[in-house]
């Protein structure tokens, strides 16, 4: 990054997200976790109970702010660098705009293309100070909830973008196919962005992300935080709409009952119970999930037909019963 363009990047609350560097995508890992994404709790199914990504994850793993506002590869050659010549402030703020676009495009909110990005995040950077008050951490985590419910139930292709984040949380949190043993510090070591407003990591609270709406529910997995995992409370449905045909909508309007949610994210903080074991949980998540993932039945085509070729991937074809 050039460092002209670097004070407007740290405003805009997104400077920990161009540091991350480039991750090699673990594909195979990536679809087994995708494979057991359940959209109806946002979690995944695994065999010792469920488990997510919430705001403590993305927190911690990206540095992105998780507080503030909700956030309703042309620029790659045309931006990348800045010509090493005196420019103006608007100048240098044009190319921060670009550079962070692209960051954004290639990262946390890419497209099924993975080299563009919607112009509707554009506007959120007029003023980089202003920028740096969205809570670009749940909207992150929206998207990519939203990306493993398309992936795990409509089969979208999806950008490797979208999974740095699962990955990175896969490797602390699991023990399989990590390349490394997992952070063992104590919070005091990570950088203090990490670490601001740890009272939301907890929040029970829709996640907004302009027509994107999800839900973050923390006492599902209370395990990642500490306590014995007590049977949760249901789910509450989302209506999964997207821009497609709804190009003069105002999500501001539509989604005001999940904004004015969000706005008081601070009264909807989960209290873990003290219960002393998961065995009641663990009877109770047994009954209403399945222990294998099965290949969906072959089809049946009439005599003589030739079937092209294709290639069949496992899919979790079940519903998840309250």
């Amino acid at each position: 990054m050039d460092p002209r363009i670097e004070p407007y990047v740290r405003a805009s609350g997104l400077y920990y997200l161009t540091e991350m560097g480039y991750t090699r995508s673990d594909h195979r890992l990536l679809q087994a976790l995708t494979e057991r994404w359940r959209p109806e709790t946002n979690t995944f199914h695994l065999r010792h109970g469920e488990m997510t990504i919430t705001l403590q994850d993305v927190a911690i793993l990206t540095g992105l702010p998780i507080d503030g506002k909700p956030v309703l590869s042309w620029l790659k050659e045309t931006f990348s660098i800045v010509p090493d010549v005196e420019l103006d402030d608007d100048i240098l703020q044009q190319y921060a705009r670009a550079y962070i676009l692209f960051v954004l495009g290639s990262t946390i909110f890419a497209d099924g293309t993975g080299n563009k990005i919607h112009a509707c995040y554009l506007h959120l950077f007029r003023d980089f100070e202003d920028a740096g008050r969205y809570s670009w951490g749940a909207a992150a985590l929206a998207h990519l909830y939203r990306a493993l419910y398309r992936g795990s139930v409509l089969g979208e292709r999806m950008s490797a973008g979208y999974f740095v984040p699962m990955q990175l949380w896969s490797w602390e949190r699991l023990h399989v196919g990590r390349p490394w043993q997992p952070y063992a510090g104590t919070y005091e070591t990570l950088p203090p962005a990490c670490m601001d407003h740890m009272e939301l990591w907890t929040a029970r609270v829709p996640l907004i992300c302009f027509d994107i709406v999800e839900m973050h529910v923390p006492d599902r997995v209370a395990r990642q935080f500490g306590w014995h995992q007590d049977i949760p409370s249901d789910v509450e449905a989302i209506d999964r709409v997207n821009r497609r045909g709804r190009q003069d909508v105002n999500w501001i309007v539509f989604h005001q009952t999940y904004i004015e949610r969000w706005d008081q994210r601070l009264d909807h903080i989960h209290q873990f119970s003290h219960t002393r074991s998961s065995r009641r949980y663990m009877e109770w998540y047994w009954e209403r999930t399945v222990r294998h993932i099965t290949p969906p039945p072959p089809p049946q085509y009439h005599p003589g037909y030739v079937a092209p070729n294709s290639v069949r991937i496992l899919n979790a074809c079940y519903i998840f019963r309250k």
